[in-house]
């Protein structure tokens, strides 16, 4: 009984969590490997469907789904908060994603 409390008390703040991002998903246009405060990343272009007027976005290493692999893969996920990263001298900003899911 315990152990079920507790289990669903530390869920609550991730159910929480996966509600407050915005959904996304479209075909990959580009990929730009780079890098980010919290490690590697990746900046991501895609052409929207739906209403999402969003089209760029930051996979990082936090990020929960694998990365796209190549340009023409369907993506959809959640993003949440305006991110940035950098290749080079260049400065890349996106919609940070949270997780996501691509096609092969």
């Amino acid at each position: 009984m315990l152990g079920t409390a507790l289990s669903a008390a530390l869920a609550i703040p991730l159910t929480a969590l996966a509600f407050t991002g915005i959904p996304f998903g479209g075909t990959v246009l580009s990929m730009v490997p780079c890098v980010s405060p919290i490690g590697a990343a990746e900046w991501i272009t895609i052409a929207p469907v739906g209403p999402t007027p969003i089209f760029a976005f930051v996979w990082t290493i936090a990020t929960l789904g694998p990365p796209p692999i190549h340009t023409g893969q369907q993506i959809l996920g959640v993003s949440d908060t305006t991110f940035g990263c950098t290749a080079g001298v260049a400065h890349f900003v996106g919609q940070r994603i949270q997780f996501d899911g691509v096609s092969i």
